[in-house]
């Protein structure tokens, strides 16, 4: 399957977060239900009184959850920190019209019209590693919203990373590539380390190797951030549930408004 034991050292490449990974990301994560994690950010949504027209999705990867949510009727606009996945997602064609992409980083995003929904999703917000960056992200993304708008957003938890990702190996094969990915926990850090080496049927000869780092933070450390910021906490939701998020599952989706309202 992963045979990379071939590949000179000249030719293995160090490659920034999602470069190489793009080309297969779409393969690599064919198994995500996108359609269920659709129908929950609208369940989310609608249970804290929106009905969003558009939706913005500022870590749009290649544009899946973007195009779930145009089938349903919604306007959207996405835009993520990756060029190259930005750029895979605005090369998708069909019959629908043009999803607008664009390449930002989350803390820079700008559109002329504000929103009724901002969306985070599949932990992109653990990218974050420092607290400034968090508060940088708030502080735009709350710009960008109508008042009453929503920020939906999730992060992989503690437990997630300790019992699921602390020492994790896993490797898959396609037409376009395959990969191996090895995952390590940092205890004293609190950072989850995933090293992916890639190789791609376009570049024959040639191993990728890409170093993601994410910061898992306890659920408590998230709400201090969002206490800290010009949002209002509306709610926290365990493992695509309605139940209350808890250390105890492994995702949780918080639910924040541009106003001020009493925490569920």
């Amino acid at each position: 399957m992963f045979k990379h034991r071939h590949i000179p050292p000249e030719q293995v490449i160090a490659a920034e977060p999602y470069t190489a990974l793009a080309q297969i990301y779409d393969q690599v994560m064919n198994h995500v239900d996108y359609d269920h994690w659709a129908r929950h950010l609208i369940r989310l949504a609608r249970l804290h009184g929106v009905e969003p027209r558009t939706v913005l999705d500022v870590s749009c990867g290649t544009g899946t959850l973007c195009r779930e949510f145009q089938s349903r009727g919604f306007r959207v606009l996405g835009c993520d920190a990756s060029l190259p996945m930005v750029k895979i997602a605005a090369a998708f064609r069909s019959s629908r019209a043009a999803i607008p992409y664009w390449c930002t980083a989350m803390d820079r995003v700008a559109i002329r019209t504000p929103v009724e929904l901002v969306l985070s999703s599949y932990d992109s917000m653990n990218y974050l590693l420092e607290p400034q960056q968090w508060q940088s992200a708030f502080q735009r993304l709350h710009e960008l919203l109508v008042p009453g708008g929503l920020f939906i957003f999730d992060i992989s938890t503690l437990r997630n990373s300790t019992e699921t990702f602390a020492d994790y190996v896993h490797q898959e094969e396609f037409a376009e590539g395959s990969y191996r990915r090895t995952s390590l926990f940092d205890a004293e850090r609190n950072i989850q380390y995933n090293y992916f080496e890639i190789e791609l049927s376009s570049a024959p000869g040639c191993l990728y190797k890409e170093v993601h780092s994410q910061s898992i933070r306890a659920l408590a450390q998230v709400e201090d951030f969002i206490a800290l910021s010009p949002f209002t906490l509306l709610g926290q939701y365990a493992n695509f549930t309605l139940r209350p998020g808890s250390e105890r599952a492994e995702r949780v989706h918080f639910v924040l408004k541009k106003g001020r309202e009493t925490c569920m």
